[in-house]
């Protein structure tokens, strides 16, 4: 709304630009518990001072969003020392000495609007939701909104809201009030009007411009109002209930008797304006015991009602945990007198006590050694990492899961250990171990010629067919990828680690879950949205195929200065026609008739993989109809752009429909949550810049980087010219949502003076 800057200019730009990204960095954490705060860094003349509050009718959600736009803003005041800035829904200020005492300065002001509004009872309800609104956030609670009805017309009213600053005083707060609300009169017959002052912010309008107040909002507000007394806790909460009691249709005409028909008092509160209900009646003079009556009562209600609902959701979780267990102990006992039962003795001999030397791998899940049982046959133990309650539940069912599907083109689960001191998995034994050790070894990869490559691709095909279709019930296996394909004593792909693989029935369309995986091998609408179908493995599987043409990984370039995806790599190739550079070099060939009738199978079999990689879940082909393709009994169809390939578009256009969306969010959010956390600054080696200069332009393309993250989670921008330009760029991660985007660029920005 206005960016308000000092008229002193900085003395130390590199000091007072360090101190000023601390403070707001010490801010951020406040304004995520409280709505509010304030900090200082640094010491004498180069001392950072800082502010920032939210509007009252913020929910958390939105007021961290708004102070990471408002702390990107401010800097537009560099060289000035000094400045405050007026969001739609927040407030910050920065200074180099202490303020927070200030209620009026220079700037101060209304800005009013451009449309006119005629009429004595317009003017005359702005004036009584001022009244009000004073009234109201002059006290302890320091915020007030009100709705009054203009003259007698049904849908005509006037929407006013106050806030004053948390540092200021009570009586500071009143004056900052008094006086902004006469500045709006002067705006009068001005349809809207806003008053921009030091120590607060008034606004009225003849449209609705205040967010509800929902219950996270209003709870919110209730646990972080340090300066709320008790009773005044109580009549927030109260009126909150009564609300909820008005919406239902009951009568609480004795409760809110600002509710009454307009005919009577020529005015309304909107029943969820919590806020102002019950302290407009206080300052009317309403009688304290039948308010404070009626809020007794309510909140016991209310009390009581919450601990019914407390009590069914405990006693629920409850019966579900009690039936999980319950089925894993039937689960325990079947295991114990079935085949699959091993003694953790017996496999502890068989690995000599699971010794180093006998370590085949280790991954997200345990480590794996090899072991000799005394009848001489050869196994795989997993030694699994976790040992609690809740994941042996999980490790139970899944060994049933995977105890029941047998292929030849899937590690075979030969039993497992859940008597000892911790839970192992035994495996048929592998011996030429995984896939990885062959393909991305430059010495190794000779023994796999084109057509060992072909045959483990079109095996691995095939086990995914098994998974996908033909068992009683659907598994996905979420983490296909080189170092989960086993190859035995003939070469033969081998599908291995099912500790991610989730079943689901054939007449589900998809799961929703928490993302998991490895990063390069998942598809983007499991990033984006954690809906998991049958065609994210599909997507892992094209990945695979074309590491196994490559002989690189996915994230690999060509150099180290090499930036560039495999997948992009690859599709840039087959667009040119041309796919010899993007082959392993194992592979490749002279020009005899016999090797050119092999690379065009390559270059089919690169198609293949680029189909599998569709951005659409939809444009990728199943995988029964891959493996026909790859035998060469379909033809494959030509792709389309990879996801995430054009720097212009580098926004994933997938959208997941139906009412699974926001709970989908909602997993893959708590799951990576905090992500926000630095773990690694690697600083430049050239000499500073002329700080007046460059500063300037930092902080000019980061905003520019801002503005592109918050739409694409992308961004890249410059600003000036010479040695004193400044380059930026900046991405987040493809799994998190664009609100954590920003606030993770906000912290990012941060490091850079830290």
């Amino acid at each position: 709304m206005k960016l308000i800057c000092g008229i002193q200019t900085e003395q130390n730009a590199t000091i007072n630009v360090a101190n000023f990204i601390s403070t707001m960095d010490k801010i951020t954490l406040q304004m995520q518990s409280s709505g509010h705060g304030d900090a200082e860094t640094g010491s004498g003349r180069q001392k950072s001072y800082g502010f920032a509050q939210c509007y009252g009718d913020l929910s958390p959600t939105d007021c961290t969003l708004c102070y990471v736009e408002a702390r990107n803003i401010l800097p537009r005041c560099y060289p000035s020392n000094g400045g405050r800035a007026y969001l739609e829904g927040c407030f910050i200020r920065a200074e180099n000495y202490s303020f927070y005492d200030e209620f009026t300065g220079p700037g101060d002001g209304p800005e009013c609007g451009n449309r006119t509004r005629a009429g004595p009872e317009f003017e005359e309800s702005v004036r009584k939701g001022l009244s009000q609104v004073v009234s109201v956030a002059s006290g302890n609670v320091r915020y007030g909104r009100a709705e009054v009805a203009v003259g007698r017309a049904v849908n005509e009213s006037v929407y006013v809201m106050a806030d004053c600053w948390r540092t200021i005083s009570a009586t500071a707060c009143r004056a900052c009030l008094e006086n902004a609300s006469a500045s709006l009169l002067g705006c009068l017959p001005r349809a809207d009007g806003r008053a921009l002052n030091t120590g607060c912010f008034v606004q009225y309008s003849d449209t609705d411009f205040m967010n509800s107040l929902p219950v996270a909002v209003s709870c919110w507000r209730m646990r972080v109002s340090n300066d709320l007394s008790i009773v005044e806790g109580l009549i927030v909460f109260g009126q909150w209930i009564t609300s909820l009691v008005e919406v239902a249709g009951c009568n609480v005409d004795a409760a809110c008797p600002n509710q009454r028909h307009h005919d009577q008092e020529d005015r309304k509160v909107v029943p969820d304006q919590a806020v102002v209900a019950v302290e407009a009646s206080l300052v009317a003079g309403r009688s304290w015991r039948v308010i404070v009556n009626v809020i007794v009562a309510v909140s016991g209600a209310a009390l009581f009602i919450g601990g019914v609902i407390i009590g069914v959701y405990v006693w629920k979780r409850r019966i579900i945990a009690r039936k999980r267990r319950d089925d894993a102990e039937k689960l325990v006992k079947n295991l114990n007198h079935s085949s699959l039962n091993f003694k953790y003795s017996t496999l502890e001999r068989a690995t000599a006590s699971f010794d180093e030397a006998n370590k085949l791998g280790q991954g997200g899940f345990g480590t794996v050694y090899k072991g000799v049982l005394a009848d001489g046959r050869e196994i795989a133990v997993k030694r699994l990492f976790f040992n609690n309650k809740h994941r042996v539940t999980d490790f139970y069912n899944e060994v049933n899961m995977v105890s029941s599907v047998e292929h030849k083109n899937l590690v075979r689960l030969l039993g497992c250990s859940c008597s000892g001191p911790e839970r192992l998995l035994v495996y048929e034994f592998c011996s030429n171990k995984s896939l990885d050790s062959f393909i991305f070894d430059l010495d190794k990869g000779k023994e796999l010629d084109w057509e060992k490559r072909l045959k483990i691709i079109v095996g691995t095909a095939e086990g995914l067919v098994y998974l996908h279709e033909n068992t009683s019930t659907r598994i996905i296996h979420r983490d296909i990828k080189a170092s989960n394909i086993l190859l035995d004593s003939r070469m033969r792909a081998k599908i291995a680690d099912f500790g991610l693989a989730r079943s689901f029935e054939k007449d589900q369309s998809h799961i929703s879950t928490a993302i998991a995986g490895t990063l390069g091998y998942m598809a983007p609408e499991y990033l984006a949205y954690g809906q998991l179908t049958e065609k994210a493995d599909v997507y892992s599987f094209g990945v695979l195929v074309l590491e196994i043409v490559s002989g690189r990984r996915n994230n690999e370039g060509e150099s180290s200065d090499d930036t560039e995806s495999l997948l992009s790599r690859a599709w840039k190739q087959f667009k040119q026609g041309r796919i010899e550079p993007l082959v392993d070099p194992n592979l490749m060939l002279g020009c005899r008739k016999e090797e050119a009738d092999v690379m065009k199978e390559m270059v089919r079999v690169v198609q293949i993989g680029l189909v599998c990689t569709q951005e659409i879940p939809s444009s990728r082909q199943s995988m029964s109809k891959a493996l026909l393709m790859l035998e060469a009994k379909e033809d494959p169809p030509l792709p389309s752009n990879p996801p995430f390939m054009d720097k212009e578009t580098m926004e994933f256009h997938y959208t997941s429909g139906g009412s699974n969306e926001a709970s989908i969010a909602t997993i893959s959010h708590s799951v990576f949550l905090p992500r926000a956390q630095a773990i690694k600054l690697i600083c430049g080696a050239h000499p500073q810049h002329e700080s007046d200069v460059f500063v300037p332009n930092f902080f000019s393309s980061m905003e520019n980087v801002s503005r592109q993250l918050r739409t694409s989670g992308f961004g890249l921008a410059e600003t000036g010219r010479g040695v004193d330009a400044s380059y930026c760029f900046a991405q987040c991660h493809r799994d998190i949502p664009l609100t954590e985007c920003a606030i993770c660029y906000a912290e990012a920005l941060d490091l850079n003076f830290t």
